[in-house]
Formats: C-alpha cells, structure tokens, sequence
C-alpha cells in the first residue's frame, strides 16, 4: 500500500497538469474561432437564405422602407434589385422612423422562414372574415402603398387568393418567405 500510494500521487499529478493544458488549447480554439455570426448582403442573401435559416447573419442593406405602424419592421434593399430582405425588430431596440428610408445598415438577427400553405392560408381567411384588423397572419412585403390599403379586408382577401395561386402554380407544399429577426442594428449612414 506505500508504494501505490506515491504511485497514484504521480498519476494523479500528470492528470492534473494535463487537463490545464487542455484548458488552454480550448480556449486558444475558441478564440481563433469563426465570428458568432456570417456576414452577408442583401444579393447574397437572396441566393442563399434557404441555407441560412436559423442562423445569425450581420447584413449589409439600403433601407428601402420602414412600416409607418409602428416602425418594427423594415425593409433591406441592393441598389441591383428590386427584392427586399424584410427586418423584424426586436422588443429591446427602438422603432425605426421613415426618415432613415435611403440609409445603408448593418443588421445583426436570426434569418426565420415562414412557411404559408394551405391550412395557413385557410386560418388568415378565416381571421379575415370573422373581422379581425390585425391578424397575425398578415404577410407584409414592404411594397409601395400598402399602408393605404392593408387594413380593408378586401385586400386582405384578394392577397390571400394571390398567395393560393402562387402556391398551386409553385407545384410545393408550402410557400417560403425569409425574414430577420434583428437584434442590433450596427450603423446608419
């Protein structure tokens, strides 16, 4: 028993110093790496949002609109397209005014994909006729004039009927639409 007893002191001591060294490899490793979240443009974005779902991006945009209800979401446009990136702004960050349309941005956030079939369609027509102004279901696109109509069922109805032909003419389940849910907004120029 005297002699394991220094021999499982050594053991233990080699283990010890081991594990520091491991510690330090660790940490070296998480400093070198990659940053927490993918950088991006509206055009990149564009081509690859599929793949970027669930995912924290920091993109690089024009504001192209802010919704005047509210100013929690806004719109990301390139100069090269007339597709718009919508952001979702989050509870802890302030409103956006219209007056900062034509700005470029940094956004940071969590790319969201909404899924809209049929059963969703379905549910916001029903919410549509039972009356309700502010549905959840409202899909908003950030296209010119929308405020003027958006809140006449009417046009609710007839978006609605629009997304059901896209979806049958899409020949899928579901229709995809990105967003980013934005939890820093880095710059305005």
């Amino acid at each position: 028993m005297k002699k394991v007893l220094p021999l499982l002191l050594v053991a233990l001591m080699f283990m010890a110093c081991g594990n520091q060294t491991d510690r330090k490899e660790n940490a070296k490793a998480m400093d070198s790496s990659e940053p927490a979240f993918i950088e991006t443009d509206v055009l990149d974005f564009l081509e690859n949002k599929e793949n970027l779902v669930d995912k924290t991006i920091r993109i690089k945009g024009m504001v192209a609109h802010v919704c005047a209800h509210g100013g929690a979401r806004f719109f990301l446009m390139h100069p090269d397209t007339e597709e718009r990136v919508k952001v979702n702004i989050g509870n802890n960050l302030p409103s956006l005014t219209p007056d900062v349309e034509g700005s470029d941005v940094a956004v940071i956030g969590v790319v969201k994909e909404l899924r809209v079939d049929n059963a969703y369609l379905d549910n916001w027509q029903a919410e549509v006729e039972a009356g309700m102004q502010e549905s959840e279901k409202k899909i908003h696109t950030g296209e010119e004039g929308h405020e003027d109509t958006e809140h006449l069922a009417s046009h609710d109805l007839e978006q609605i009927n629009q997304y059901r032909l896209m979806l049958t003419e899409s020949g899928k389940e579901y229709l995809s639409f990105f967003s980013i849910d934005c939890t820093k907004i880095e710059e305005f120029k």
